[in-house]
Parts: structure tokens; C-alpha cells; sequence
């Protein structure tokens, strides 16, 4: 009986026991549901966050492994997502931005950050770099183990793009303002608030002088009132004239004419003026010069039936006679407001300058007849919108020192004899075209073996073959190919695209000799064959023209370069010797024949631009001011400028337009890096820097070799490229090079 008690009471505890446990077991299962409710709810907010359209979104291994990317994030770097899961986010990173992307990522997995962000460049699929903006946190597990890696992308490549427009543009509108040749400057309250360098030097005035004083007290005073009511109605807004003229008082007591451009601007928040002033004091000495000629000549030239007309030095017209109505339909106050583009159509305009250009270039160096005339024809518009052909004779107008102030011209109408001549060249040209047959060779063969099926006589006159010769025989028979390559070619075109295009290739003729030639042929089906049809174009003579043409252009870039030299008698040779220290150090450098030709044409017009710096600063015997070295550096420019429409065989505008630049961007006008450069001007830029060096100049004597070498050799890798320094050093200290005299 108590055995059976015992055994009740360990039922009832274990019951007990058990009862408890359900109850425990019902706990952590009500547990276990909030839980997963609240898992839920997490994975639910986290993948709304991983699809946000905005961001790139991924995560990914300690091993650098991408385990999961959003849309937004392929999109960005150009890779499906199958893509993207197969590589590392290493292999898309900028090479110049993986160390200090991995130096980060260290720190996160060692646990002495938690996060870092950073801007880097990627690589997109397709290898275009973009810029981005990198957030990165890490996931830890419960142990403290890096579980995985959260990164969030974001596209900034449009914003970096911006901000380097905006510093290029801020930096290009500093450099007008302090180069320009005209003062600039902000007037506020009846005060100057801003200037430029320019302003103090063209009234005398310090700039401490100017900012502390009202701007009317420089004003010549019976201009005063009119000036102050011309700024107090530009400031309430009024639509006036931008430009008008009035006298200022230099500083030296001298009386000067100038004229104000002047616009209204907001200046820190409040209303002022943006003032353009230029001197024009010459400039109305010479029209009051010019308005005394044009009494004597009004007279005679208004009963002219041609035009008689005056231009002043910048060809603007002061006056035309009466007799331009008659002939082009304007009136001469309508023809004194337009400028010479509006007169000449563009091409006649084109060679005007070109011409004009050319003139005054000789007049500034003193080797021209004061008293010769200029005769042209160019073709003008008229006021129906309809062109005239005017034959023009133009002579100089000088003041009494003999210097050339404006032009004086008569004009006839020669419209009927420019038409006449034009309709017996159209004529001609198509007598001509109807008389003479093509000179081309045409031939069929097949394409199977080859075979000649037809030629046409061209074929004959070109290579002396009749068709009784040809037909029935392939051209390895008759050894026409110079060049069996070239038949190789092809052939191999031929079947790949079913046609050619100006393949150029060396024939043989069947009487001795070869001809060049310039073919193309296509695949057409004759009788249900393929064969071959095929024109040739003689271009033998067009090779030899190439051949003369480029010992012209050799001829034109010397003469190029005698009229720099002929302006700056101090540095006369310094092109030439920059140009033959240029190709023995490319020669060195093992560059192309054709590449040295190139530079050594490009170093002896190197400083071409030179042309439009005035040559009292080329040939100043003392230092240069910093303004007058600023107009020395835009020789590279001017240079470019000339050049750039000329199709030489090289890149020869852009050499010049660089040979100044420098290895660490400190050179001008671009101020480009290493690579950036032209290589053919990084050589330029060390052979003129050791020719300057080592040759004497008007403000020093010469600072010798030695100097000119270590120069280069100091700043190697600086300034210069290093290749094109160690080669020039070598050819001077182990070869024993030489600068020519």
C-alpha cells in the first residue's frame, strides 16, 4: 500500500514537472512567433530600403565578393546582376582609388572603425569612369566576427563633372579679367569698388588712389554732368546706351578720350555698374585727321561714278561716297554702320584678312614702298541680297611721322566681266569633260581562278596590256601585282565585305616600270558566276605631286619661320637650333623618321604666335614687366590660332600650342600634366629650354651649357619629361652634341 502511494505522489510531480514544462515550451513558442513576426517586419523594412531607386545598395564578403546587389547598383555600374555576383568589387574600382578604398575596408574588418564613407571612381562595364560617393558599414556576429559587409553607391558623376566646369570657368574668367587690355572695374555708390591691372596704368593712378576716391573727380569736368546722369539712370534701371565716350585726366595732367562700356549688375547683393574702358585717344586724333582729308577729296569723289571710300586702321569705314548707293544700294550713312563682315561675302572676306594680315606684317617691319598701291577684286553684298564684284585699288593714308593710320580705296563694278569669265570657264570645263574619256582602268575577272574576262582601253593606256593580252589569263601569269600581298588583300576584303575601297597598290606595266594605282572593286554576279569587276585609278603622278608638295611645305614652314626671326633680330637662328637639337634627341629616343619630321617642322615655327607680340618687348634689352611677359606667353596660342585649320601631315598646331606646358600642370596656356602633353611637345619644351639657356638673349648674355643642362636635369620629372631629359643629356655629355651657331 505504500509502494502505491509512492508511486502516486511521483506521478503527481512528474506530472507537475511536466505541466511546467508545457507551459515553458507554450512560452517560448509565443516567443518564438513575436520573433519571427519581428523578423518579418525587419526583413520587410530592409528590403524596401535595399529597392530604394536612389542608392546603390549592396552587400558584401570579408573577401571582397559581391553576395547582393539592388537594381539601382547594376544600373550604376553597367552589369547585370548574374554579372556582378561572378566578380570582386576590387576588379571595378579606379586603380588610383584601390588603396585607400582597401586601407579602409582593413580598418572596418580589424573592428577600428565601424563605418567609413569616401568619394571613388568606378569602372563601368563598358570603361567609362564614374564618380561616386561610398558609404560602408559592418555587420558583426554575436562572437564579434565581420558576418558581412553593407555599402550604399551613389552616382556623383554629373556633380564632379559640374564643379569642374565651374572651376575651369572661374579660372578662365580670372584670366580675361587680369590680361585684358582694357580696364574693367565695378562702380558702387559713385565709387570703384573693383579693378583690374589694367585700370591704374591707363590713368596713372595707384589702386589705392582709385578705390579711395569718388570716380568723378577722374572725369574731365565738362564731362562730369553727363557722365553722373548716365550712371544715376543706369542704376534705376533705365534703358540707355551701353557704350558712349567721354575724356578722363591722367594723372600726368594729359587729357585722354576713352570709351565706356557699362552694364547693371548686382555686386554683394546691391546694385552697381560693370564698366569696359577703352583708351581712344589715337583713335579720335586719327578720324579728326581723317574728316580733314575728306574735305579735300568730297568734292571730286562725289561725282565719281565709282565708290571712293576711307577705312581707319581697325577697317572700320568713316567715309563713302555717295556713288555706293548707285552700285550696291546702300547709302553711305547705312554703309559707314557696317562692319567689314557685313560688307564682303565669307570667302572674299577670308582672303581679305589673309591679305590684310600679310600687309600689315610687312608695314610693322619697315620693308615696304610707303607709296605702293594694292589692287584686288573681291565680292561684296548688295543691299537686294544679291553679290557684286568690285575691283578694288587701295592705298595707305599716314600722318606726318609716316605712320599708317587708315586705308584709301576706289572701287569699280566688274560684276559682267567676273560672270563672263566664270560661264567660258564652265564652258570650257565642259568641253573638256565631254572631249577627254576617263583615264581610270576598268576589268572584270572571275572569282573563282582569277581569270580576265574584259578590260577597257584605260586599262591599256595605264599598263600597256591590250585585251588580246589579258583575257583568258589570271594577273600571276602576267605578273601585274608588284606586290602579291596586295592581291591577298583583296581578295580577302572581297569575300569578307563583297566589295573595296581605294585599295592602293604598285602594278606592273607590260613594257617595264610600275605604276600606283588606286582601286576599288566589288562582287557582282555575271551568268550566275561571282566575279570581280574592278577600277583602278592612276594616282603615279598624284604620288610624285605629294612628293613635291612636301618639299614645298618644307619651303613655306622655313619662310614661316625667317618672318618670326626677321621681327626678333636677337634670337635669329633659335628656331632652327631648337629644331635640330629637337630631332637628334627624337633620334635618340628611337622615334619614327616620319615623327622626327614632324617635330623638327613644328619646332621651326615653334614660336610663329611671336608675330603678334609687338617687337620693341621681343627686343628689349632690359627684363621684362610682368604685363609684357604676359603678352610674350600668348605666343602659343596666337601660334595655334594661325595653324590650326592648315592640314599638315602632323599635329604640328597643337606642338606649338603645348611646347610650353610643364610635367606638374605649372606651365601655360592650359596648363596641362604629364600625359596630357603631346610627347612631341614635351620634346619641344627641353629643346628650347636648353637652346634659350645656352644662347645669349637682349636683356642677358648667355647663361651657358652647363646651366642649361642642369636645369633640365634638376627639374627632371618636374617640369620635363623624364625620357626626353636623359636623351638629351645624353646626346650632349656622351655624345658630344653640339648646339648649331
Amino acid at each position: 500500500m505504500k509502494e502505491q502511494e509512492k508511486t502516486q505522489q511521483v506521478l503527481v510531480q512528474e506530472l507537475a514537472a511536466l505541466k511546467q514544462r508545457i507551459g515553458e515550451l507554450e512560452e517560448a513558442e509565443s516567443e518564438w512567433k513575436r520573433e519571427k513576426e519581428d523578423f518579418q517586419k525587419s526583413e520587410t523594412r530592409f528590403q524596401s530600403y535595399f529597392n530604394l531607386p536612389f542608392y546603390g545598395v549592396a552587400i558584401t564578403s570579408p573577401e571582397q565578393r559581391w553576395i547582393r546587389v539592388n537594381d539601382r547598383l547594376c544600373s550604376i555600374m553597367g552589369y547585370s546582376r548574374d554579372e556582378i555576383i561572378r566578380m570582386t568589387w576590387t576588379e571595378m574600382t579606379h586603380p588610383e582609388d584601390l588603396a585607400a578604398d582597401l586601407e579602409q575596408f582593413g580598418r572596418v574588418l580589424s573592428g577600428q572603425i565601424d563605418h567609413y564613407n569616401m568619394e571613388k571612381r568606378f569602372i563601368q562595364k563598358g570603361g567609362k569612369v564614374i564618380w561616386t560617393h561610398l558609404s560602408v558599414g559592418c555587420v558583426r556576429k554575436s562572437d564579434g566576427g565581420v558576418d558581412h559587409i553593407v555599402a550604399l553607391v551613389e552616382d556623383i558623376t554629373s556633380v564632379k563633372r559640374a564643379e569642374e566646369a565651374l572651376r575651369e570657368n572661374e579660372e578662365k574668367y580670372r584670366i580675361l579679367f587680369e590680361n585684358a587690355n582694357e580696364a574693367i572695374f565695378v562702380v558702387q555708390n559713385a565709387k570703384l569698388v573693383f579693378i583690374n591691372p589694367v585700370t591704374p596704368t591707363m590713368i596713372g593712378y595707384s589702386a589705392a588712389e582709385l578705390i579711395s576716391r569718388p570716380f568723378m573727380e577722374f572725369i574731365h569736368s565738362e564731362d562730369r554732368e553727363m557722365v553722373y546722369e548716365m550712371h544715376v539712370r543706369r542704376m534705376k534701371g533705365e534703358e540707355l546706351p551701353h557704350t558712349y565716350s567721354f575724356r578722363v585726366i591722367h594723372k600726368d595732367g594729359n587729357v585722354l578720350w576713352v570709351e565706356l562700356n557699362a552694364v547693371l549688375i548686382k555686386w554683394e547683393g546691391k546694385p552697381a555698374t560693370l564698366n569696359f574702358l577703352s583708351n581712344i585717344t589715337e583713335r579720335r586724333r586719327m578720324e579728326a585727321a581723317l574728316r580733314e582729308n575728306e574735305k579735300k577729296y568730297r568734292f571730286i569723289t562725289e561725282k565719281m561714278t565709282d565708290i571712293v571710300w576711307i577705312q581707319d586702321i581697325n577697317l572700320r569705314t568713316v567715309y563713302v561716297s555717295p556713288s555706293v548707293e548707285a552700285l550696291l544700294g546702300f547709302t553711305p550713312e547705312e554703309r559707314m554702320l557696317q562692319d567689314v563682315t557685313e560688307q564682303l561675302t565669307p570667302a572674299s572676306m577670308s582672303w581679305a584678312l589673309d591679305m590684310m594680315t600679310r600687309e600689315f606684317a610687312l608695314e610693322q617691319q619697315g620693308q615696304v614702298d610707303p607709296e605702293r598701291t594694292l589692287t584686288f577684286e573681291l565680292e561684296y553684298y548688295h543691299k537686294d541680297g544679291s553679290t557684286r564684284w568690285l575691283e578694288n585699288i587701295i592705298s595707305g593714308i599716314r600722318d606726318d611721322r609716316g605712320v599708317l593710320t587708315g586705308l584709301h580705296g576706289v572701287s569699280r563694278d566688274i560684276t559682267d566681266r567676273r560672270r563672263a569669265q566664270e560661264a567660258l570657264i564652265q564652258s570650257e570645263e565642259k568641253f573638256r569633260k565631254a572631249f577627254y574619256t576617263s583615264p581610270d582602268a576598268l576589268s572584270i575577272t572571275r572569282l573563282e581562278d582569277g581569270i580576265y574576262i574584259s578590260i577597257n582601253p584605260g586599262f591599256t593606256r595605264i599598263l600597256g596590256y591590250t585585251e588580246e593580252d589579258i583575257v583568258g589569263k589570271t594577273s600571276i601569269e602576267l605578273n601585274i601585282w608588284n606586290n602579291i600581298a596586295d592581291r591577298k588583300r583583296l581578295l580577302e576584303e572581297l569575300r569578307r565585305d563583297g566589295m573595296v575601297a581605294n585599295l592602293e597598290a604598285v602594278f606592273r606595266m607590260k613594257g617595264g616600270g610600275v605604276r600606283y594605282g588606286l582601286m576599288s572593286a566589288s562582287v557582282i554576279d555575271l551568268n550566275g558566276a561571282p566575279h570581280i569587276i574592278s577600277i583602278t585609278r592612276d594616282i603615279t603622278d598624284r604620288k610624285e605631286s605629294i612628293e613635291k608638295l612636301r618639299k614645298t611645305l618644307e619651303a613655306t614652314v622655313q619662310a614661316m619661320a625667317v618672318t618670326v626671326e626677321s621681327r626678333d633680330p636677337y634670337t635669329a637662328g633659335h628656331q632652327r637650333r631648337v629644331a635640330d637639337l629637337a630631332r637628334a634627341v627624337a633620334a635618340e629616343m628611337n622615334l619614327s623618321p616620319d615623327l622626327i619630321d614632324g617635330i623638327m617642322t613644328a619646332a621651326i615655327v615653334h614660336d610663329l604666335g611671336k608675330i603678334c607680340v609687338p617687337a620693341e618687348i621681343l627686343s628689349k634689352p632690359t627684363e621684362l614687366t610682368n604685363l609684357e611677359f604676359e603678352l610674350i606667353k600668348t605666343h602659343p596660342q596666337a601660334g595655334y590660332d594661325i595653324l590650326k585649320d592648315i592640314e599638315f601631315p602632323w599635329p604640328i598646331a597643337r606642338m606649338i600650342l603645348e611646347h610650353h606646358e610643364r610635367m606638374d600642370g605649372s606651365g601655360y596656356p592650359k596648363h596641362l600634366k604629364g600625359e596630357e602633353i603631346l610627347m612631341e611637345a614635351r620634346i619641344l619644351a627641353v629643346s628650347d629650354v636648353v637652346e634659350s639657356m645656352g644662347s645669349h638673349r637682349p636683356y642677358r648674355p648667355t647663361l651657358g651649357m652647363d646651366a642649361a643642362l642642369e636645369e633640365i636635369e634638376r627639374n627632371r620629372g618636374t617640369f620635363y619629361d623624364p625620357d626626353v631629359v636623359d636623351a638629351c643629356l645624353r646626346i650632349f655629355r656622351d655624345k658630344g652634341y653640339q648646339l648649331q651657331r
